[in-house]
């Protein structure tokens, strides 16, 4: 029998876009004075605490038992990360962050990031990023991953195919 994943109580799931057919978590973001600089731009490093921060949420929100396990020992590991930055982002704009998974292969899930200005037919790509994890033990020895993660990355449409699973 099939995992029932949770509704979303944070972000929201986007239905498939026509460019790859992959779903999309996203989170809506504010943009603070604090994450400014002096110009009043968005520092560069914040565009990377955010992958983090909708990585998180989207662990918490959607997959509750692979998020438990990271309070108890499972890791994890940011192998690699990339962010490209197109459009200035500034204090007061509102940002939404999007994630999706497009595959898994063994130990590795490949997460792509967008993040855009706007909404509708207005809004604007103002940053892309990736970044590449491992799921490991409280050793950093990498481990299979959980049910809740394949069936929340199958859901997006990721290629779970080569994953390596419980």
């Amino acid at each position: 029998m099939a995992e029932i994943l949770p509704t979303p109580t944070v972000g929201v799931l986007l239905p498939p876009d026509g460019k790859d057919g992959l779903r999309r978590y996203a989170l809506d973001h504010l943009v603070t004075y604090g994450e400014t600089s002096m110009a009043g731009f968005v520092y560069f490093s914040r565009l990377i605490d955010w992958q983090g921060k909708l990585r998180e949420t989207v662990a918490v929100d959607m997959t509750p038992d692979y998020a438990r396990g990271l309070t108890e020992g499972r890791l994890m590991l940011t192998q690699s990360v990339s962010c490209e930055y197109i459009s200035e982002i500034r204090f007061g704009e509102s940002i939404s962050l999007r994630v999706t998974v497009p595959m898994i292969r063994g130990f590795r899930m490949l997460g792509d990031f967008t993040f855009y200005r706007g909404s509708g037919a207005g809004e604007e790509l103002v940053a892309h990023g990736t970044q590449l994890w491992v799921n490991a033990d409280a050793h950093g020895t990498p481990s299979p991953w959980p049910t809740d993660m394949i069936n929340f990355s199958r859901l997006l449409g990721a290629d779970v195919s080569q994953a390596t699973t419980e």
